[in-house]
This record gives structure tokens, sequence and C-alpha cells, in this order.
């Protein structure tokens, strides 16, 4: 018989063996070691559970019962805790003998910590502090606030663009309000319901950057948004887009030689370094030329520009001051 046949049932034999050993390890057994421990006959390492009980009224120190407070203790590292009923009655068990503080939190009054001598079956806990009611919030007046836009530059582009109110108080104080946002329709109008009466930031972004941080077309280039002091007067904003446009062809080769570049990358960033605190020139998303190396990019807040391009085997850059509401040909240097 091939001794490698028996390698298999050695293996078994093997594998067993290991596995009862590692029983034995694991399962606590009596001095004979031959039966279990159960957990239930095993004695608790924290000893017997204490019995002792707190129990009576809760009031203040007119008399008055106190209903639906809050009562707890510490004992041992353990959060003992119960609340009163609608007469003030409670009940707190599981306590140790011995002297007591318990946590008291009442309705309209500040935490306070009681002392008690120690569990007993009927006591009474008079709370020292006064009652001391909820500030009561001003009332916030609020209304619909509507307008519309206007774009000379392009009077039949009206949809799409996004008016953001922003508070000019402190974020931390209730009434300063909270941003709102509205898209323009197709005729311009737009109108932001429930708007708080406060003071605002008024910016108009173009459609191309909705939800995010676009350039304010109401102002030039590092000036002072516009402010709106919304107190419920139906008065119908009216907001004129500053917004103007750049473009031009790109060509390559000299004289009646030249022809078009297509699918170059035509870069620009407006040159706000400077000109506000922490103001940083901000690069704009890049357009390509078309077949004809055509290329056109509009909404741009009145500024300076830096107006790059890369294609057709050259380069080139040049810087464009953006007027409001007109269009302007970026002439690249030979």
């Amino acid at each position: 018989m091939r001794p490698w046949i028996h390698i298999p049932l050695l293996i078994f034999l093997l594998t067993l063996t290991l596995s009862g050993w590692v029983l034995l390890r694991e399962v606590p057994v009596d001095r004979m070691g031959t039966a279990p421990v159960l957990a239930a006959s095993m004695s608790s390492p924290f000893g017997p559970s204490p019995n002792g009980v707190l129990e009576g009224i809760l009031v203040d120190k007119q008399g008055v019962p106190q209903a639906f407070a809050d009562v707890s203790t510490l004992q041992d590292g353990r959060v003992l805790w119960t609340h009163t009923d609608g007469a003030g009655y409670f009940r707190l068990e599981g306590l140790q003998d011995g002297p007591l503080e318990v946590a008291v939190m009442a309705l309209n009054r500040l935490p306070e910590t009681l002392a008690v001598s120690g569990p007993r079956t009927k006591t009474q806990l008079t709370l020292q502090l006064e009652a001391t009611p909820a500030p009561v919030l001003a009332k916030m007046q609020a209304s619909t606030w509507r307008g519309r836009i206007r774009n000379p530059h392009a009077p039949d582009q009206l949809e799409g663009f996004e008016v953001w109110v922003n508070p000019t108080g402190p974020a931390e104080e209730v009434l300063s309000g909270v941003p709102r946002r509205a898209l323009t329709q197709s005729d311009g109008r737009f109108e932001i319901p429930s708007l708080l009466h406060s003071q605002y930031f008024i910016q108009l972004l173009p459609p191309d950057s909705i939800g995010a941080m676009g350039p304010d077309l109401l102002v030039p280039m590092g000036a002072t948004p516009h402010i709106l002091d919304h107190d419920g007067t139906p008065i119908t904003a009216d907001l004129t887009s500053l917004g103007g446009r750049i473009g031009g062809t790109i060509l390559t080769g000299a004289g009646a030689q030249k022809s078009p570049v297509p699918a170059a990358m035509v870069m620009i960033t407006a040159l706000t370094k400077g000109q506000g605190d922490g103001a940083v020139d901000k690069v704009l998303p890049a357009v390509l030329t078309d077949r004809a190396g055509r290329w056109s990019v509009g909404n741009l807040k009145p500024g300076p520009y830096r107006v790059r391009y890369r294609g057709g085997g050259q380069a080139a850059e040049a810087t464009i001051q953006v007027e409001p509401n007109q269009s302007q040909t970026v002439v690249f240097p030979d």
C-alpha cells in the first residue's frame, strides 16, 4: 500500500485533536475538568444590585408641584433617572444607601442639584431657584420680494439668471435672515416669497453659474454689491445687468494666405487682484474656437481681463477692458 494514501486521514485526525484542545481552553470547566461552568451560575463581578428607593414629590418654594421634570443621580458611573408625573410625584429606584445628589431639570427653570441624606420611602424635594421663563423672541416679519431684470446687451436673453440676496447682518442673529435665491423667467421676472424683513446684498448671477459663486453683473469688477432694505414695501425691483461680451477670430498664416484655427483653446482671466480684501485673479472656464476660428464669451463683469489662446501651432495673449453692455473684439498681436 502506498504510504501517501494515509496523509488525508492523518490531517483529519490532527485537525480534530486540535479543535478539541481549543474548545477545552475556551469553555470554563469545574475543578474536575468534566463539566462546563454556566454563566448563570458564576458570581457577578458587580455584586448584588442596590435596591434603595427615593420616592416623593417635587415642588417649588411656594409649594407648587412641578410636573414633567427630570430627576436623576449618578452612582458608581451609572446614571439613574426618572421624571415626575402631572402631580409632581416621582420614584427613583436602584439606589445605594448614603447621601445623594439629585439633579433636577424642571420646566421654565435652570437646572439645579439638591442634596438628599439617602434613599427614603417618602420625601419632598424643594427647588431653590426661581422660575426663569424662556425669552420671547421678536416676531419676524416676512413678505414676498419680486422684481425683473433688464439685459440691454441682449434684451431677448432674460431667462435663467439667478437673483441672490445675502444678509448683511451676522449669521448668528435670527433677524438677519438667511441667503435666498430665485431664477428669472423668460420675461426677466422673479420673486422670493416669505423673505424676512432685513437688509441684504443683492447679486445677479449669469445662467451658467446657477447655484455657484458667479460674477455679480449688477456692479463693475471690484465694486461693493447693491444693498436691499426689505421692509415689505410693495415695490417691483428693477435690476439692470452690466454684463459685456468679448470675442474674436483666430487665424494662422500671413496676408491673403491666412486661414482659421479651429478648436484653439481660449483662456480668460479676470484681473481682480488688488481690487479688494483678499481679491485674486479669477480664471474663467476655457472656450474653443469653431471651424471658422471664432469664439465669444458673454455675461462678463466690466473690468480688465487677460485673454490667451493656444492652437494651430501658435500662442498669444492680449489685455482688454470689458465695458458695460458692449461687445468688443479681442485683437491678438502678430
